[in-house]
């Protein structure tokens, strides 16, 4: 019914159902109607300029119309994360086992029966020596080009079967987030590495391009390795809004900007104004701000060649 421009160059209206403010920044929403008919998203890639979208029902990719169902994956079964790796390789790690696929007719699942722990993964990740590492609900384990599987439990230093999430730093070296903590593979074992909580969950690990290692702990906020030195923690408290917030993801955007996904929506964090024991400096995006999902699943955040 009216409009009208703030301070700040915003547009504000009113109308017959409330008020609304226009942000700079907003959110395209994907849903069923667009052919996700999974309730959850897990993980998304683009490949070849195609989104591919995981999801809590299976694996859908973007088409002209929305999104179709690939029936690489069985309906109902959840697709934690994708992998495309050389050769044109892609590996989904999926509650079902672990897919790799190298093209039509040449596909193979990994499951207990090979060695895996449990056939519910959670994150995959593939090392220097092309290996390839899987998180698991119950467990870690590798799977080498030949297909042998190695599987990590508490006798290998595994301090909670429970891995979040995994990576390499740049030196090469496995990380891995438990519900236990976290961990380093220092030659075939897992060691221990500090974060300030004792044995508190880390529910998401990332890595900066200058080698700061990032951890995000269930509900106290975040840990940080300048350089990737493990013997160096740095906190870094939430307040405020997010206190009390659990962190599920993790990611550095290419300007630099730490992503946290949380149970109360998506946070922007400022990492050049860190300073040891303090919080970052903080935008959060709910629902208020246009971020209707709220909370983010593990690994659902993806930037695409425009930044986005």
């Amino acid at each position: 019914l009216s409009l009208h421009v703030g301070r700040s160059g915003e547009v504000w209206g009113a109308g017959d159902e409330g008020a609304w403010k226009l942000a700079d920044e907003t959110f395209l929403h994907y849903t069923e109607a667009d052919g996700l008919e999974g309730p959850s998203v897990w993980t998304s890639i683009d490949l070849g300029g195609t989104l591919w979208v995981g999801t809590t029902d299976g694996l859908y990719r973007q088409t002209d119309r929305g999104f179709a169902r690939d029936p690489r994956v069985a309906a109902r079964a959840d697709v934690r994360e994708l992998l495309p790796t050389a050769g044109g390789r892609l590996w989904i790690a999926t509650s079902a086992g672990l897919i790799r696929d190298d093209g039509p007719g040449r596909r193979r699942t990994f499951t207990t029966a090979d060695g895996l722990a449990t056939n519910t993964l959670v994150d995959i990740a593939e090392g220097p020596d092309g290996r390839l590492w899987v998180a698991m609900t119950e467990g870690l384990a590798s799977v080498a080009p030949d297909g042998t599987v190695r599987a990590y439990s508490a006798a290998d230093g595994l301090p909670d079967p429970y891995v979040n999430s995994i990576l390499f730093d740049r030196a090469g070296t496995l990380w891995a987030a438990t519900d236990g903590g976290l961990v380093r593979l220092v030659g075939d074992r897992l060691v221990e590495v500090p974060t300030g909580r004792g044995g508190a969950a880390v529910y998401a690990i990332t890595s900066a391009p200058d080698g700061t290692i990032w951890g995000g702990f269930g509900e106290y906020g975040l840990v940080r390795y300048p350089g990737g030195a493990p013997g160096r923690p740095v906190l870094h408290p939430f307040e405020g809004a997010l206190e009390g917030a659990t962190l599920y993801a993790l990611r550095v955007a290419p300007d630099g900007t730490l992503w946290a996904g949380t149970n109360r929506g998506l946070v922007a964090l400022d990492v050049s104004r860190a300073r040891p024991g303090r919080p970052l400096p903080a935008t959060l995006y709910g629902a208020d701000r246009g971020f209707t999902p709220v909370e983010v699943n593990h690994g659902a955040m993806r930037w695409d060649a425009e930044g986005r």
